[in-house]
Formats: C-alpha cells, sequence, structure tokens
C-alpha cells in the first residue's frame, strides 16, 4: 500500500505532466507566453525523489545549468537575463523530473495523453465553428488569428503555436507507439494540424522532416521502398483531384504558391515563417562570428538590431510586423543556446540525437520523431515550453526502456 508521501508525490509527478500538455495555460498576472506551472511542478518532484543513476545527457544538462547559473551570478540579475536563465532551468529540471516520473509509472500516461489531445481539439473546433472566444479566459496572452486564412489558438497563446503544439503530440504519439493502441487519436492530432491551426510554420517543420526522411530511406533504398513511394504518389495525384477546390483555399497551398513563384516574399507575407527564420539564422551566424565562444544573456537583441542595419541582410527585415529592439529574446531553443552558450549549445543537440541507441534511430517511426523534434526546437520553441523537455525525458524513457 502507498503511503502518503509516496500519493503526494505521485500527485505532483501527475499535474506536472499535465501542465507540460498544457503550457499556456496560467494566471493572468504572469505575462509570458509560456507559463512556468510545469516548472514549479518539476522542482518539488526533483526535490522529492532521490537522484539517480542518470543517463550521460541528463548529466551533461546538470552541467549546463550550472553553467548558465554562474553567468547569471556575474550578470546585472535584470528580468531578461532571469527569464534567459529560467530556459536552462526549465530543460534540466523539467527533463530530469519527466524521466524519473516516466521511470516510476513506467511509461503509461496514455490516458492523461488522450485527454490533453481531445481538449485541445475540442476547444480548437469549438473556436473554429462555434466560438472563436472560447476558453480564451484560461491563456494570459492569447490572440485568435481565426479569419478564413490562419487557424485559431485553442489553448496556445496564438494559431502558430497551436500547430507546434500539434505536432509535439505527433512525436510523443509516434515514440510511444500509442498508434498500436489508437489510429483514432493520431488522426484527431493531425486534424487539429491541418484543419483548426492552420500553422505555416508547422507546415514547413512537417514538410521538411518527412524529406529528411525520404532522404534518410534513399541511402538504403530498396524494391519496396520504391513501390510505396510510387504508390503514394499515385494516391496523392487522386487526392488533390478530388479536392482541388479545398486545397486551393489552403495556407498550405498558398505558401507553396509564394514559394515557388516569389520565393523572396515569402518574408514579407508571412510573418510566422520570417520569424522563425530570423531566430534560427541570427543565432547560428552569431556564433560563428564569435568563433563558438559564448556569449552570454541578454545580447541577442543589440545584435539583431546590428544586422537589421546591415544592407546584406535586408531582406530579413522586410516584414512590417517583425519586431526588432534590443530586448527581444530568442525563439528558438536550440538557437537561444548556440548564441548564449557557443559550442556547449552546439552540442545539446548532438547528445539528444546521439543519446538514443543506434538500433532505435534505424527505425524510421523513431528516426522521423526525433527529426521532427529537432526541427521544432530549432524553428521555434524555447526550452521554457515545457513539453519540450518532457518530450526529451520521454526519449530517454523509451531508450531505457528498450534496454530491458
Amino acid at each position: 500500500m502507498k503511503s502518503v508521501q509516496d500519493k503526494i508525490i505521485n500527485s505532483v509527478g501527475w499535474l506536472m505532466l499535465l501542465f507540460c500538455m498544457f503550457p499556456y495555460i496560467g494566471l493572468p498576472i504572469l505575462e509570458t507566453n509560456t507559463q512556468p506551472n510545469a516548472l514549479f511542478f518539476a522542482i518539488i518532484y526533483f526535490l522529492l525523489t532521490p537522484p539517480q543513476k542518470y543517463p550521460f545527457l541528463i548529466k551533461y544538462l546538470i552541467f549546463i545549468l550550472i553553467f548558465v547559473t554562474l553567468i547569471l551570478i556575474f550578470s546585472d540579475f535584470s528580468i531578461l537575463e532571469i527569464k534567459d536563465w529560467g530556459n536552462y532551468l526549465s530543460l534540466c529540471v523539467i527533463t530530469i523530473s519527466s524521466y524519473q516520473f516516466l521511470l516510476y509509472q513506467k511509461g503509461d500516461f496514455y490516458y492523461l495523453f488522450f485527454f490533453s489531445v481531445l481538449l485541445w481539439g475540442i476547444t480548437g473546433g469549438i473556436q473554429t465553428y462555434i466560438n472563436p472566444n472560447f476558453l480564451s479566459f484560461l491563456v494570459p496572452i492569447w490572440a485568435n488569428g481565426a479569419d478564413g486564412y490562419r487557424g485559431v489558438p485553442s489553448l496556445a497563446s496564438e494559431p502558430t503555436y497551436y500547430g507546434l503544439i500539434c505536432l509535439s503530440m505527433l512525436i510523443i504519439y509516434l515514440i510511444n507507439t500509442w498508434y498500436n493502441r489508437s489510429k483514432l487519436l493520431g488522426i484527431i492530432i493531425f486534424i487539429q494540424l491541418v484543419v483548426f491551426s492552420k500553422s505555416s510554420t508547422s507546415f514547413a517543420v512537417l514538410g521538411l522532416g518527412l524529406v529528411i526522411l525520404f532522404i534518410f530511406n534513399a541511402i538504403k533504398l530498396n524494391i519496396k521502398v520504391i513501390t510505396v513511394i510510387i504508390l503514394l504518389f499515385f494516391l496523392g495525384l487522386i487526392f488533390i483531384s478530388f479536392f482541388e477546390d479545398i486545397i486551393y483555399t489552403t495556407r498550405a497551398y498558398s505558401l507553396y504558391k509564394l514559394t515557388t513563384q516569389q520565393p523572396e516574399l515569402i518574408f514579407i507575407n508571412d510573418y510566422p515563417i520570417n520569424e522563425r527564420v530570423n531566430h534560427v539564422l541570427f543565432p547560428a551566424l552569431g556564433m560563428y562570428e564569435n568563433y563558438l565562444i559564448p556569449k552570454g544573456f541578454g545580447h541577442f537583441g543589440e545584435y539583431l538590431l546590428e544586422k537589421s542595419e546591415e544592407e546584406y541582410w535586408a531582406a530579413f527585415f522586410t516584414n512590417p510586423v517583425f519586431r526588432v529592439d534590443g530586448k527581444i529574446r530568442i525563439m528558438s531553443g536550440f538557437g537561444k543556446g548556440f548564441f548564449e552558450l557557443g559550442f556547449l549549445g552546439l552540442l545539446i543537440p548532438v547528445f539528444i540525437y546521439l543519446g538514443i541507441k543506434p538500433k532505435l534511430r534505424k527505425q524510421n517511426i523513431i528516426f522521423f520523431s526525433i527529426t521532427l523534434f529537432l526541427l521544432v526546437t530549432l524553428m521555434a520553441f524555447p526550452f521554457m515550453t515545457s513539453i519540450i523537455p518532457f518530450i526529451i525525458g520521454n526519449l530517454l524513457f523509451v531508450n531505457k526502456f528498450n534496454e530491458n
């Protein structure tokens, strides 16, 4: 029989996991996109549970946290720098607590995940067809983009983040092989991504992930793979012929048309893609120009202002909505590590990939899932978005589970 202490620890773990699935729900007094609820419960869970023998990746994340804490100690302790430090605190603590909790639960959180997918979907569906402001009071910073062209935000702060949450849920669905339990669950996630969120960034990430998967398989092509590719191609043509009128009105088609006919205008006409590209390109460029030496916190805004004044990079700042000021923060998780930590940040995605056993990486679904995760974290989500460090903990658990 479980003791009272075990029940408390278990409850804290479930609350942490629940808020990892809903990183934007929070109190109105905290005017930030991602809310610290999951981090709060992850810290409590970490303090209440004994340390274990951690995999190498977690040991490296602990080292990163110690390193950035030293940077913070010798900084000005501004709000911006404390938030930047909190980004790495989330990466370390939520990853550790998620990994430990999944070990304790033997990876069984299917029903909570199913509930989360349904709640995101029901909210997105009601916002799309009935009430565009449904449950908006739960999200402190909320912007409904529903205008027939953009999608709805559901329980995220904007449609782009809703789409990226859908991709994150797809990753969780795939790495836990829950397609063996419910095909319907995967369909619900996909409907939310395409019909409700209509996120251009998510379409770009998913498309790039599929291209990488194709290249991965092209290296080891055989007659079965070639047959499947040809079959999918003809099925795609049939699908397009039947739903031609619908496809031509979608956001994905408008982006395809813009990219193929006037690719230089995508930065002007599509703000989300412009913003994501800038938050990947310029952190990497800053790392390169600084010779992979860590820059620390609070310098990206000044660096971006300098680049915006250079004629060579002018095309990246033509979108009138894109904001450039001294207080701007890096939205890319890996990009943030590149710019602020230099070569130490560059090693984070490398160790995440290498932390998964080769026999798992060779499986198409796992490889595709890891690829999607790396792309999502590179292009869109900071580590403060709690579902990202949770997925790292989940990947480490899946890796550990397959050792046994």
